[in-house]
């Protein structure tokens, strides 16, 4: 946890404008995201995009609500791709299954909400 927002901090620092891009991220990361779909990935950094609600909040609390929906939404998609398959979802999030149990339970994700659906002959 520390260290995505580690990382997020640091390439909101670097970012030459309002995006945060590929040139912004440790190697680990951009490396990844080069080799994928996500290629062109960037987090737009515009006042726009900030959420209202977070104005009346202190950094800190902001911070863990941006990782907190920048997590749920990562989870959902991987749980998205995997067909809900938690086993898979762990893997490609390079955590427990434990872990990752206890991450939906916070974000009130549900495998069965992620199945595919099953194919009749």
């Amino acid at each position: 946890m520390r260290e995505l927002i580690n990382v997020v901090e640091r390439a909101a620092l670097l970012a030459n404008g309002r995006e945060i891009t590929l040139n912004e991220l440790p190697i680990g990361v951009s490396g990844q995201l080069a080799g994928s779909d996500a290629g062109a990935a960037v987090i737009p950094l515009t006042p726009d995009a900030v959420p209202e609600d977070w104005l009346s909040m202190p950094l800190s609390d902001v911070r863990k609500a941006a990782v907190a929906d920048l997590e749920r939404a990562y989870l959902a998609a991987l749980l998205r791709e995997t067909g809900g398959g938690i086993a898979g979802t762990a893997r490609r999030a390079g955590m427990d299954p434990r872990s990752l149990h206890q991450k939906m339970k916070r974000y009130g994700l549900r495998k069965e909400d992620f199945k595919r659906p099953s194919k009749r002959r």
